[in-house]
């Protein structure tokens, strides 16, 4: 069975993610499985849960081929940003940013609607 995560949309809907090794796919709670809104295929395995910021209906998530992944609540790509190690943890939304930790050593903050870097941090050892 796939990690399963409930989020609210800016609607007041709620939607269950789901990783399955290389797809993050969303349904509606009263689904559990079928039929789902949608399918997103990373090419690469997701880590951690993925984070829903209802404020902008987008969705955060990290991939061990070294990116973060922002998709809208249709499950389209909207941008990703590129690290030097697998993006193994799970984000966290803080105003207008995206900030995450990653096995390169890095805290990273990015702008959450267009993944532009704010600011990096080196911690000294990996973030998992």
């Amino acid at each position: 069975m796939s990690p399963r995560h409930n989020s609210q949309d800016a609607k007041g809907q709620f939607f269950v993610f789901r990783q399955m090794r290389k797809q993050m796919i969303a349904h509606d709670t009263d689904s559990p499985i079928e039929p789902y809104y949608w399918e997103y295929n990373t090419g690469s395995m997701i880590y951690k849960e993925p984070v829903f910021d209802a404020k902008r209906g987008q969705i955060y998530f990290g991939t061990a081929d070294n990116r973060l992944i922002a998709l809208d609540g249709r499950g389209l790509f909207l941008w990703a940003f590129e690290t030097n190690g697998n993006t193994a943890s799970r984000p966290v939304i803080v105003d207008d940013l995206v900030i995450f930790g990653c096995e390169d050593a890095n805290i990273y903050a990015l702008n959450a609607d267009d993944g532009q870097l704010i600011w990096k941090r080196n911690t000294g050892g990996p973030i998992v």
